[in-house]
């Protein structure tokens, strides 16, 4: 475990918004109806990160006198952990208020907000039950709507909630209903989104943004027709949404950078940064001086940066080709080729040890 590595509330909204999610079901059970499901749940490989989120979460229920715990477990089919939130009253007195004081920045905000109007109309047992379901079911049809998409229209849900007020005789009011629910949705979708400028965007956001969505690459160049090498670079996938590359222009603005889009046939689209004096002059000082921000595996990959400058060192200059300064050569490629645990790499590492002897004569 990598006893140095903290985090803040800034940097769990960078790290949710890269990876978190608020999620809202109707679940249809057998002779009882729609029953709404209402979680938060934060999916990773890297339980390190977790942990963390986890740790914060544990002292905000202390602190509000909550007993239960938050549950953690396995999420089966994907091979992954999850902290997950799913009692309303962790999730209203909990979450709701660590994302109001330190805000989701990308499109999740949004959903942050439809999922807590949903949940505060639902549990308003004042509200007809049949209203409290269908506004639940168009505040829920308005998160993601550009990502992947459910499975069944909205309008499923709506004949059924339908039904229900016709087996009440309410079946008069139910157009007023759906306006209502409608309003909702507006009410939200039109509200302002939290600023962009510069001083909002701290180093604890983007570290937990990158933990949660970047990488720091060390990526073999194997094109044909020229010597092999290796180069560094950052990169970072997020949804496809005019809000979420208004986030990444913030954070070129903050930093002084500019992402280029790497094509992409998913949702996910990748914006990478590779020019050398960048990655020298701004995003090795940051990541460096916020290393107490980052799990073991980022730091892993940071340290790979560092195999690099000393490969290429060795490789470009008339430093003398020992069998030690060649066995060096050779445990440093491999070190950098297994930086990424679980990345596929296109070329085996028997093929890049041979063109580097090849190419650089070594």
């Amino acid at each position: 475990m990598n006893t140095d590595f903290k985090i803040t509330d800034t940097w769990m909204s960078g790290f949710v918004d890269a990876e978190g999610c608020f999620s809202v079901y109707l679940i249809k059970l057998k002779n009882l109806g729609l029953n709404p499901s209402f979680r938060f749940y934060i999916p990773q490989k890297d339980t390190e990160s977790l942990l963390k989120c986890l740790e914060l979460l544990q002292e905000r229920l202390d602190k509000a006198n909550l007993d239960a715990k938050v549950m953690v477990g396995l999420r089966k089919g994907l091979g992954v952990m999850n902290v997950r939130v799913i009692n309303h009253t962790h999730l209203t007195e909990v979450v709701k208020p660590l994302f109001e004081n330190s805000p989701l920045l990308t499109s999740k905000h949004q959903d942050f907000k439809l999922f807590f109007k949903a949940l505060e109309l639902y549990r308003n047992k004042r509200i007809p039950i049949n209203r409290r379901l269908i506004y639940t079911a168009h505040l829920m049809y308005a998160m993601n709507t550009e990502g992947v998409q459910r499975k069944k229209p909205l309008s499923f849900y709506e004949d059924l909630i339908k039904e229900k007020f016709k087996e009440k005789g309410e079946e008069a009011q139910w157009d007023k209903a759906v306006e209502e629910a409608k309003a909702f949705v507006e009410e939200i979708v039109n509200q302002e989104e939290p600023s962009l400028e510069c001083d909002k965007i701290s180093d604890d956001y983007f570290m937990g943004l990158m933990v949660g969505d970047g990488c720091f690459h060390s990526d073999f160049d194997c094109r044909s027709g020229r010597k092999i090498t290796v180069r560094k670079g950052v990169s970072i996938s997020l949804p496809k949404t005019k809000r979420n590359e208004e986030v990444l222009d913030a954070i070129s603005a903050k930093y002084n950078v500019t992402w280029v889009k790497r094509r992409s046939l998913k949702l996910r689209p990748h914006f990478s940064i590779t020019r050398e004096d960048v990655i020298k002059d701004v995003f090795t000082p940051l990541f460096m001086n916020n290393l107490g921000l980052l799990p073991e595996f980022s730091k892993k990959q940071l340290k790979a940066w560092t195999h690099v400058d000393r490969l290429l060192y060795l490789i470009k200059s008339d430093v003398r080709r020992t069998e030690a300064i060649k066995s060096e050569i050779d445990g440093l490629i491999a070190e950098i080729y297994f930086a990424h645990e679980g990345t596929y790499r296109k070329y085996s590492l028997e093929y890049i040890l041979n063109r580097f002897k090849e190419d650089w004569n070594l």
